[in-house]
């Protein structure tokens, strides 16, 4: 929602205007959730170079595709990606660390070694849909073993609707 403050000016007080309030106005604008998010934390400029562009890609197709609601208690799940670089290194790879809340929201993290992200786009591509999906398996098992329900058919047809998009992306 965006707010916009106007300020109500009296003139005829004297050559010093003084404000009588403030009026807001209020503009409403169409939102939607993210149900399936995307963030990271890159170990270095380089490493962000290399890998934002297709992360952004990816993030953005999620936010399209993955906008409906999948259950009343289905919150979001969340990735986190952690690629290595000079500064920061995990010395990992793939998927790690699922956690699922009560309220209904998951978190996994993604691992991207320095090899991955040097050897270019289609590498880093397949990397990264390779990974999300299985973090996604990983998550939907956690809910369902928590017993959250959601609509898990719908939400893995838009699900793999945004990785295909990705995939054939030019």
């Amino acid at each position: 929602m965006l707010k916009k403050e106007r300020e109500l000016v009296e003139i005829e007080s004297g050559p010093e205007p003084r404000i009588l309030g403030r009026e807001k106005e209020k503009t409403l604008t169409a939102t939607r959730h993210e149900y399936i998010t995307l963030g990271g934390q890159m170990g270095d400029r380089e490493a962000f170079a290399a890998v934002s562009p297709y992360s952004l890609t990816l993030r953005k197709l999620f936010a399209e595709k993955c906008c409906r609601g999948y259950g009343p208690n289905f919150r979001e799940m969340a990735y986190v990606l952690r690629v290595d670089g000079a500064g920061w290194h995990w010395e990992k790879s793939g998927c790690a660390g699922v956690r699922v809340t009560k309220s209904g929201a998951a978190t996994v993290d993604i691992y991207m070694p320095v090899g991955v992200w040097k050897a270019g786009g289609a590498s880093i591509r397949s990397f990264l849909a390779e990974h999300v999906k299985h973090g996604f398996d990983l998550m939907l098992s956690r809910f369902i073993s928590k017993k959250i329900t959601l609509d898990s058919d719908v939400l893995s047809a838009d699900f793999m609707a945004a990785v295909n998009e990705f995939l054939n992306a030019p």
